[in-house]
């Protein structure tokens, strides 16, 4: 009985391995073993790298398959350092003088904005949006309250034409506008509104951060406020300003004299670091209110 290729059955039994045979193929199963670990630790080393070059950009990501995977959201907002580095001890309480990134102490001045104690949101188009946009917290699961997601549709809609008319030269690029949804109901927004609003404080137009004038444009055009600004200033000034906390500068109907939370501080003129992050800090009066209190 023949097989397809014309070679008897018979011939296609397994024939003993001759005895150099065997020892190559030892030889070459142990080389691959070999091989094989290498390459496993030098991907745990990978993994590892990368995850602490993320950390230490300050980059948030998400980490999947036991850090086989690393996703990071370049839509969301990056977080903020404080000015000053916190005591090990006491992660309340912050220690003036020392900051928690020299670079810090090189910059002479400030762009600087109001603190808005609310909740992080995005407005905004891409393609992985089709429906012409979206409105988002500071992630996609966060939950947003329906009269605040009513109000920044309403800012917007119809999205696709409103960005049109606002970014005339952006093209395909994605764009995101990030504010502080605020108000009643949110944190302890009371103070600032009895209604729930967004207040914008950033733009982004695909890569690159507009400047804080051009944010303020923005937000003239889709008739929403912008963050309250204290104009450039020194790092002594800003520090002065929190200290003495004022009153709130939102603009909202107050229901009370509200405290601001604190300042956002953007180097002026606009600069970046080895990361390409922009080189910005904030500082809360909370933190020197736990400062005193210790």
């Amino acid at each position: 009985m023949n097989c397809l290729c014309g070679w008897p059955i018979k011939r296609l039994r397994k024939m003993p391995a001759r005895e150099g045979k065997r020892g190559n193929m030892g030889d070459t199963g142990d080389d691959y073993k070999a091989m094989k670990e290498h390459s496993q630790k030098k991907r745990a080393n990978n993994r590892e790298g990368s995850a602490e070059m993320l950390t230490e950009a300050g980059i948030e990501y998400e980490s999947k398959n036991n850090g086989a995977h690393l996703i990071v959201d370049t839509i969301k907002y990056p977080k903020i350092q404080t000015l000053w580095k916190r005591d090990k001890d006491n992660k309340f309480c912050i220690m003036p003088g020392e900051y928690s990134d020299e670079i810090y102490s090189q910059i002479p001045t400030w762009h600087v904005t109001e603190k808005i104690d609310g909740m992080n949101m995005r407005i905004g188009k891409s393609i992985e949006y089709p429906a012409g946009g979206y409105i988002r917290g500071r992630t996609d699961k966060a939950d947003i309250p329906g009269d605040l997601h009513n109000h920044c549709f309403g800012l917007t809609s119809p999205m696709g034409d409103r960005f049109k008319e606002i970014f005339p030269d952006s093209e395909d690029a994605p764009i995101c506008l990030y504010g502080e949804g605020y108000g009643a109901g949110i944190q302890k927004g009371g103070g600032y509104s009895a209604d729930k609003r967004f207040i914008l404080f950033d733009v982004r137009v695909g890569d690159w951060w507009l400047d804080q004038d051009d944010v303020r444009d923005v937000a003239e055009k889709l008739g929403c406020p912008y963050v309250p600004s204290f104009g450039i200033m020194t790092t002594d000034r800003i520090v002065r300003l929190v200290q003495e906390r004022h009153v709130t500068c939102v603009d909202a109907n107050p229901c009370d004299e509200k405290i601001m939370e604190g300042i956002v501080a953007r180097s002026y003129p606009q600069l970046f670091d080895k990361f390409g992050n922009r080189v910005m800090w904030k500082l809360k009066v909370k933190d020197y209110v736990a400062l005193e209190a210790k």
